[in-house]
């Protein structure tokens, strides 16, 4: 996303910084909301996101690195390297992550969800509020 972000900066930069925020609100607080809901089902389950709660979630996410490409467009930053350390650090933090969402699944599975559920939704509302004051 830093890359298309990059690329398509200076032609969209104005109309996508318009309404960026409120996209990633919207589904920021879609995927908290559902996690929250599940966390308070009375049913039995065995939590795996949904192709679409994954889809909307990374959608969200890389609207940030969508926003930071556009940056790079008006900057003289070397584009590649830049790419290329963020790519690696990415990969890095999402395999420990993975790690410790593994363990901690085991033993916090409903704190877990409500806890991320309401990370989401305070992200969402950061986003929102920094971009409108």
């Amino acid at each position: 996303m830093p890359f298309l972000g990059y690329h398509l900066g200076c032609v969209f930069s104005k109309k996508i910084q318009a309404y960026d925020h409120y996209i990633a609100f919207i589904f920021l607080m879609i995927v908290g909301i559902n996690m929250l809901k599940d966390a308070f089902s009375e049913e039995e389950t065995n939590y795996n996101f949904k192709l679409l709660d994954l889809t909307i979630l990374a959608f969200a996410t890389s609207i940030d690195a969508f926003a930071i490409g556009m940056t790079f467009a008006f900057l003289e930053v070397a584009i590649y390297q830049a790419l290329l350390i963020i790519g690696i650090i990415t990969f890095l933090l999402c395999l420990f992550a993975l790690q410790i969402g593994r363990y901690l699944n085991n033993k916090f599975q409903n704190k877990a969800l409500i806890f991320g559920g309401i990370v989401l939704i305070l992200i969402a509302f950061k986003t929102l509020l920094e971009h409108l004051f």
